[in-house]
């Protein structure tokens, strides 16, 4: 077993279990597993004061499930509803053994928290648990007045298997024509996935308190079909980038010693990459279970974890605060930015906003011809705080770089946000936290990387300095990116190389800026939700036979040289990677062959159209997409500054392919 890191509290409770023995859960009959977790929570200390009415929900068959809605004690108003799925293997929890936890949520959000008393397997197995669980939430909605909520303001919540199923309740909302509208998940150390393999469940197969053999049992107890455990109902991981798009926003917890840690971790970047909003939290020093476990109550990882639950903004009532005042009330001295490129761009943002909050997002939006001389001056960054960038994938390059992609939420619209003020004081390259990337987000961030290399070393801005950065990420995105999508973990040095390759990346378009390619990236994922790399990976091959005209209607904004050359510079990075030919129009023809294979490789489709965008949508924003691509703030560094027919074309070409 691997060696725990637990808090005092959570060492005490599980060196107590140990010393009582005892047979393992996987040994036991359903029966008795459920008797166990009875008795471990019984000791059930303080608990908030609650009004628990009863109800009786119909479903199909004459059934009916039992429903308890948990109010707190001294509020009498109509509240939003937490539609909340206990946790316990599908075979063992019920109201007693969550009782505590369900109060305190009520109690500290606060909200009507709607708690089915589903039947545990194997009794009741999947997909019958779901499809009733579902259908009581639909009743919930839609007859929720009578209960005095509201419906209005839903969200789906649960701990363990019950935050699977709480996925699973935003799938089949989705899948439903969004009805019920769903509009927060809360998930607790969720199941996200049938699969026993990840490094979490590598070192904690043994335990603290939750062990892989413990799981395997479940999943027999709840899905003994294997087949059936890969559909996205079971293991929602497996969802495609498509399904998860549009989901409501999520907030994942999860806790440092635990097998599932990593399949809940995977998950939030995965609805992170298909454009979900998304939060995603580990708790250090404790186990599974912690929030819902009656003797870690009073744990400082349970209190975190339970304000942090309590905090969701839809749900409220009026005591949110935003993350501008909660900067300003902590007055932190350091800004750490953990996550993806959306999560970095917004700790930026946030960060500009907590040390000057006098400015105007009009002002930090202004165009620029030149990154280094601009109209506005952005003001002194690092007076109140330092900012600390660790990325958790491997393609932004967010952490290195002094831009912020930030999104109009009225308009869809995405304003790259630039100046060297913005950017982080340290950026933490640690592969450990890149390993779990799902093969979409591989891909994607992978592509989105290379991207960046070919754009800095063919840019207007293009030094020396920023050539060998560029040069040296291509190499070796082309070296292990393929890999690294195939073999994923496994293939630990191939991970470490692209997260080198995404900060080389990084570094050279920091300083060399971007294209055209970026310019119409972001308009194609503004205003059809394809994720960035994705939209890069669409439009760079087009772009390059674009810029590598011997003769354009128009050189680049401010060029640096006395004739067009980007295709000789597209050859010296093709060179570089391994690519040969005769001559320089050979060469080029077999690059544009190999990235085409590259993007094979790693599960990129062909065209716009490939990703399920209709025609008549497509058709209906080009023009749009267009005059703001050309707007763009990227367009400027570009070696061939583009009309507006020729972006056009470009586009129209990604979408039919040529």
């Amino acid at each position: 077993m691997h060696e725990a890191d637990l808090v005092k509290p959570v060492q005490k409770f599980v060196s107590e279990l140990e010393k009582a023995g005892g047979k393992p859960l996987y040994k036991l009959t359903p029966q008795e597993a459920r008797q166990v977790l009875r008795e471990v929570q019984k000791d059930e200390g303080v608990k908030p004061e609650a009004k628990i009415e009863e109800i009786k929900v119909p479903l199909d068959n004459g059934r009916e499930m039992r429903v308890l809605i948990v109010r707190p004690a001294d509020v009498d108003d109509t509240l939003p509803v937490v539609f909340y799925i206990h946790g316990g293997g599908w075979v063992m929890g019920d109201e007693t053994t969550h009782d505590r936890l369900i109060r305190q949520l009520a109690d500290e959000i606060p909200a009507a928290v709607v708690f089915p008393v589903y039947t545990p397997s194997p009794e009741a197995q999947y997909p019958q648990t779901t499809n009733d669980l579902f259908a009581v939430l639909q009743y919930v909605a839609e007859y929720g007045a009578k209960y005095n909520l509201d419906t209005g303001r839903l969200a789906v919540a649960g701990d363990s298997v019950g935050g699977n199923m709480a996925a699973v309740m935003a799938l089949m909302a989705k899948a439903n024509d969004n009805k019920p509208e769903i509009d927060f998940q809360l998930l607790l150390y969720p199941v996200t996935d049938a699969a026993f393999e990840t490094k979490s469940y590598n070192a904690f197969a043994e335990g603290p308190w939750l062990t892989k053999k413990a799981m395997e049992w479940f999943w027999k107890q709840y899905a003994p079909d294997e087949n059936s455990r890969g559909e996205i109902y079971a293991s929602p991981l497996r969802a495609a980038s498509e399904e998860l798009e549009g989901l409501p926003a999520a907030l994942i917890i999860t806790d440092e010693n635990d097998v599932l840690r990593d399949e809940g971790e995977a998950y939030a970047r995965k609805l992170d990459e298909a454009g979900v909003t998304v939060g995603s939290v580990r708790i250090n020093g404790t186990i599974h279970d912690f929030l819902m476990l009656n003797a870690l109550a009073d744990s400082v990882p349970t209190k975190a974890a339970l304000a942090l639950a309590g905090f969701i903004p839809e749900f409220s009532a009026g005591r949110y605060v935003s993350l501008e005042e909660q900067l300003k009330a902590f007055g932190p001295d350091v800004i750490i930015a953990l996550g993806g490129g959306s999560a970095m761009d917004c700790a930026k943002i946030m960060w500009m906003m907590y040390e000057h909050p006098e400015c105007a997002f009009e002002d930090l939006a202004m165009d620029f011809m030149d990154i280094r001389k601009r109209v506005y001056t952005f003001p002194k960054m690092g007076e109140k705080a330092m900012m600390v960038s660790i990325p958790t994938s491997s393609g932004t390059g967010s952490e290195v770089t002094p831009f912020a992609i930030i999104t109009d939420a009225t308009t869809g619209t995405k304003w790259p946000i630039a100046d060297y003020e913005l950017l982080p004081d340290m950026a933490i390259i640690d592969a450990d936290f890149m390993m779990s990337q799902p093969k979409g987000l591989t891909s994607a961030s992978g592509i989105d990387a290379l991207t960046h290399a070919l754009e800095a070393y063919v840019s207007i801005m293009a030094t020396d300095f920023t050539d060998g950065m560029a040069l040296k990420a291509a190499k070796i995105i082309f070296d292990y990116l393929p890999s690294a999508y195939d073999k994923g973990a496994a293939d630990p040095i191939a991970r470490e190389k692209m997260g080198n390759a995404s900060t080389l990346a990084g570094m050279a378009f920091a300083n060399a800026f971007l294209g055209v390619c970026h310019s119409m990236a972001h308009k194609l994922g503004a205003y059809h939700h394809l994720p960035h790399g994705i939209a890069n990976a669409l439009l760079i091959e087009l772009v390059m036979r674009y810029n590598a005209d011997p003769a354009p209607v128009k050189m680049g904004t401010f060029s640096q040289y006395p004739y067009p050359h980007a295709k000789e510079r597209y050859c010296e990075v093709a060179r570089f990677v391994g690519v040969t030919g005769k001559n320089d129009d050979e060469v080029f023809e077999n690059f544009i062959k190999a990235i085409a294979e590259l993007k094979e490789k790693v599960g990129i489709k062909r065209t716009i159209k490939d990703y399920g965008i209709e025609e008549s949508a497509f058709l209906a924003t080009l023009d749009e997409m267009v005059e703001n691509a050309f707007n763009d703030q990227c367009t400027g560094a570009n070696p061939r500054y583009p009309l507006m027919s020729e972006i056009k074309d470009m586009y129209l070409k990604a979408y039919y392919g040529e």
